[in-house]
């Protein structure tokens, strides 16, 4: 006889097993990383359509907010070029050290131990023989005391050489930091460009099904679902497109960070209006921009350079003070002691035209510093010219647009209504749709290079600081 308590007892326990292997493979599927997908929804052509209005970005990672403070910080931190510069501008600010060394007195002291055996033959046929181990020590001391000024302008150089090479690291941070700006909105605009598309192919869908239905029962003809279909397909290549610029947007943000932005925010500094007027902004950029900065540190370090090479024909005076002492010197002389102290003057007075060669060059340096300061803020003239001109003309192109999104929605829906009552075609309906999506396209295109010209203002002329986009 069979042991049903047996029987119901070994079900139960497999139904146990069951119910933890189906918990276990859905803990696993939650904490694997999505990453692993990412490169395969990409080449998807017909990937699952979403019915939600706002649809999540499409690499497959799991949501991450990352705000452009957080990535430009991260780029400070971890960009290979702003670390060679840090440690190039650690070794740039011993210069000041070595210019203040030239203040103080230099003190040495040499030593030194022999052993001489000596051997000789005079002229009367006798020899000399002389054992000797002299040790000898000594201490010096060299105090400048005049060098005609040529310390002091050494120091000053120094000191801007130190400021002109953080001039130059603020520059070329203000440049990634830039960059960055523009690859965090290009992001942005491709991420809203995606939801569109995505959104667009979510009614073209339904509107296949329309089709496909109305056609059954005879009140659509083949031509009007081949063009629906044909629009579908057209749609979701778009999608397609644009989901490949949002892996590339990443992907040039990641390049430059340690982050993988999946969902970016829109800074706050982005849209607030600019106050200034552009001869403002211009004076601004030229008295904050760091590249301008360097620049003018670099034209008055050639200056500095051209009068220290005007002063070599200067004299210089120099305090020395010696004491040393030997011992056995000799085999008559025991210990021999001397102390010295003495003044030295130096002037060149005939140095074969180098002199006056290495002059003509620090002037020839200085005029093509002086030469590049003009030429930096020309630059900088003229990009912030441009920036301001997007900014003014962008306004009106975003009120067209708008007007234009606007317009084309109004279209549709009358469109669409008079396609309930015969009054409009598929085509129609179809040209209407597409019309509309080109219209959101275009908008949030010129919204996004807007707002990108508004933050790169704002940079170029020291308004925003990376800590301010929190």
């Amino acid at each position: 006889m069979p042991n049903h308590r047996a029987d119901n007892s070994d079900s139960h326990r497999s139904h146990k097993r069951l119910i933890g292997f189906a918990i276990f493979a859905a803990v696993i599927g939650a904490a694997t990383p999505a990453s692993s997908q990412s490169s395969f929804d990409l080449y998807n052509t017909n990937p699952v359509e979403s019915t939600s209005s706002k649809s999540s970005a499409p690499t497959g990672h799991m949501p991450k907010s990352v705000s452009l403070n957080d990535i430009i910080i991260s780029a400070y931190d971890h960009h290979p070029q702003l670390k060679s510069m840090r440690a190039e501008l650690m070794g740039t600010r011993e210069i000041l050290n070595e210019a203040r060394a030239s203040y103080l007195p230099q003190l040495a002291l040499t030593g030194s131990a022999n052993i001489s055996d000596r051997n000789a033959v005079l002229q009367d046929g006798s020899t000399f023989d002389q054992y000797t181990e002299p040790k000898t020590l000594a201490l010096r001391l060299n105090q400048t005391l005049y060098t005609g000024g040529r310390r002091k302008l050494l120091q000053q150089g120094a000191a801007l050489s130190v400021k002109a090479s953080e001039a130059r690291y603020e520059a070329l941070s203000t440049s990634l930091a830039a960059e960055i700006i523009q690859d965090y909105m290009s992001l942005l605009s491709a991420t809203e460009q995606y939801e569109i598309l995505e959104r667009s192919v979510i009614n073209l869908i339904e509107l296949e099904k329309g089709v496909t239905a109305r056609k059954a029962v005879g009140d659509a003809t083949r031509t009007d679902l081949a063009q629906a279909v044909s629009r579908l397909a057209s749609a979701r290549a778009q999608r397609i497109g644009a989901q490949a610029e949002l892996q590339l947007a990443r992907d040039r943000l990641l390049s430059k960070t340690s982050f993988r932005v999946e969902n970016p925010v829109l800074p706050e500094q982005a849209t607030l209006p600019l106050r200034e007027s552009m001869t403002d902004v211009i004076d601004l950029a030229r008295r904050r921009n760091p590249a301008i900065i360097s620049s003018r540190l670099d034209e008055k370090s050639a200056l500095i350079s051209v009068q220290s090479e005007r002063r070599k024909y200067l004299p210089t005076i120099t305090l020395t003070a010696a004491a040393s002492t030997v011992r056995d010197s000799s085999p008559t002389i025991a210990k021999d002691e001397d102390l010295s102290v003495g003044i030295n003057f130096t002037m060149p007075l005939f140095s074969g035209g180098s002199g006056s060669a290495q002059t003509r060059r620090a002037l020839a340096s200085y005029n093509a510093a002086r030469f590049g300061t003009e030429n930096v803020i020309r630059e900088s003239d003229l990009r912030v010219n441009q920036l301001w001109s997007r900014l003014q003309s962008g306004n009106a192109v975003l009120e067209a647009q708008r007007a234009n999104v606007a317009a084309n929605a109004e279209a549709l829906e009358g469109i669409t209504r008079g396609e309930e009552v015969g009054l409009s075609t598929t085509t129609d309906i179809l040209d209407a749709e597409e019309n509309k999506l080109q219209a959101e396209l275009a908008l949030h295109r010129a919204q996004y290079q807007q707002y990108a010209a508004l933050l790169l203002l704002r940079l170029y002329t020291g308004e925003l600081d990376v800590y301010d986009f929190d």
